[in-house]
């Protein structure tokens, strides 16, 4: 898949054994940056945040509520509502029952993957709900 370029329906988030998943939190967006809602969003080294994706290996710290357009701004001049720590049910290339407990992998800032190789670490897998789909524990920021 291509990165985002509009607003996407946000995944679908599971509530389990009666314990609300995750939290949203408003964080500063990196410059010349749009991130769309629904994106997968990474921290930068410096706090910001941006969409998942490159060759960079840092951490996401969950899914945008809403779009956040930066493009014009420095970094910090807006925020993004981002939902972390939830879990999450969305499709996963490369996911199999044996996937449970190991990393997933955002690929860019819509298509998660188990593959490790240059991609930002979102959370773990934590059962198959379908042919490549699962539920994804979003991990919390320095958590993964």
């Amino acid at each position: 898949m291509t990165a985002l370029a509009a607003n996407r329906a946000l995944p679908d988030t599971k509530q389990l054994d009666n314990v609300q998943g995750g939290m949203v939190i408003d964080y500063a967006v990196q410059s010349a940056e749009i991130i769309y809602a629904g994106a997968f969003v990474k921290v930068d080294s410096t706090g910001y945040i941006a969409a998942a994706g490159g060759t960079d290996t840092v951490k996401c710290v969950g899914v945008a509520q809403e779009k956040a357009d930066n493009s014009a701004g420095a970094n910090g001049a807006k925020t993004a509502p981002v939902l972390v720590g939830a879990v999450i049910d969305h499709a996963v290339t490369g996911a199999t029952v044996a996937s449970i407990g190991s990393k997933v992998y955002a690929k860019d800032d819509q298509t998660l993957t188990m593959t490790s190789t240059s991609h930002n670490v979102l959370g773990y897998f934590i059962q198959l709900t379908g042919a490549a789909k699962g539920l994804i524990k979003c991990a919390w920021p320095g958590q993964a």
